[in-house]
């Protein structure tokens, strides 16, 4: 693995590498270098639910957890909720809502953030195998 030049960076700020800065210098001279110009992008993922129910006009996505593996799986929902259209909704259904997070922080009281706590804060609607009955009756 090369080794980083601190010497060269200092005296050549600005610049990620120096190809860039011969660029800069040279065939692309008449270019903006590192304009303030950002463009997102984003690439293209789908979702299986694992039921899905339909009722009255309005589609529910029942994800059936036991826990998450890592955070960015916790993450995912929360960018699958966000392209769902109104009439669908994400709902979970934990087989132990109160098993802690993956990667969870201790909190001052020494516990840590559970299924159920994750669901509440970022707005879904959670049940247990012993409470999903409530989804379907509209309690």
């Amino acid at each position: 693995m090369a080794r980083s030049n601190h010497f060269w960076k200092r005296v050549n700020k600005g610049f990620d590498s120096k190809f860039e800065k011969t660029l800069h210098e040279g065939a692309l001279s008449h270019c903006e270098y590192h304009p303030e110009d950002k463009f997102n992008y984003s690439i293209p993922h789908y979702y299986k639910p694992d039921f899905v129910w339909r009722n009255s006009g309005k589609t529910y996505l029942i994800e059936a957890k036991g826990n998450f593996t890592d955070t960015s799986e916790a993450s995912k929902y929360k960018h699958i909720r966000d392209s769902l259209p109104e009439d669908v909704e994400l709902v979970f259904l934990f087989q132990h809502p109160g098993v802690t997070m993956p990667r969870a922080k201790l909190r001052k009281d020494g516990t840590k953030a559970t299924n159920a706590e994750w669901a509440e804060k970022n707005g879904f609607r959670y049940y247990s195998e012993k409470n999903i009955g409530e989804l379907f009756c509209g309690k």
